[in-house]
């Protein structure tokens, strides 16, 4: 008796040991896109250019690139996708591309942009950024393939759309 309530307590133990380092090692964002751009935003002002959510030594990150409100006044905000907490501000200045770049208004804002691409593909969107060619590039998880779409800065039209 005492020898099975033993091999209970150790299979039970090594079964709630798994489940807790699952879920230690999740690779599901417990803050939203928007959650993580509003946090970039409030630290640093300015327009996002584009966000990536990327594993970092087992840490979920969300990269945010925003553009400052003045010319070369660039930053890239690392917010972790677990807390929402900003982590790092650092100097994105990439003079040789930013020197050439005209800041252009576009008439789609990053969300709905984002939204146009999840009614085309659900899923969970991995990647958004606006392109220099007046298009966003939208990275979908769907159906464990990645969906690459390409939608309008202008009109919100899907452009293109690449399964990998």
């Amino acid at each position: 008796m005492k020898r099975k309530l033993f091999i209970t307590g150790v299979a039970g133990a090594i079964i709630l040991g798994g489940a807790i380092g699952v879920g230690a090692v999740s690779s599901e964002p417990a803050i939203s896109f928007e959650k993580a751009k509003e946090a970039a935003v409030n630290q640093v002002n300015g327009t996002i250019e584009s966000i990536e959510l990327e594993e970092d030594d087992g840490l979920l990150k969300y990269d945010i690139e925003v553009n400052g409100s003045d010319r070369g006044d660039d930053k890239e905000v690392e917010v972790d996708a677990t807390s929402g907490k900003v982590m790092n501000v650092e100097d994105d200045r990439d003079d040789d591309d930013r020197d050439d770049r005209v800041n252009k208004q576009v008439n789609i804002s990053h969300e709905k942009a984002i939204n146009i691409a999840l009614k085309s593909v659900p899923g969970k969107v991995t990647e958004a950024e606006l392109d220099d060619d007046g298009y966003y590039e939208i990275e979908v998880q769907h159906n464990n393939q990645e969906v690459e779409l390409k939608v309008d800065a202008d009109s919100g039209k899907i452009l293109g759309k690449e399964i990998d």
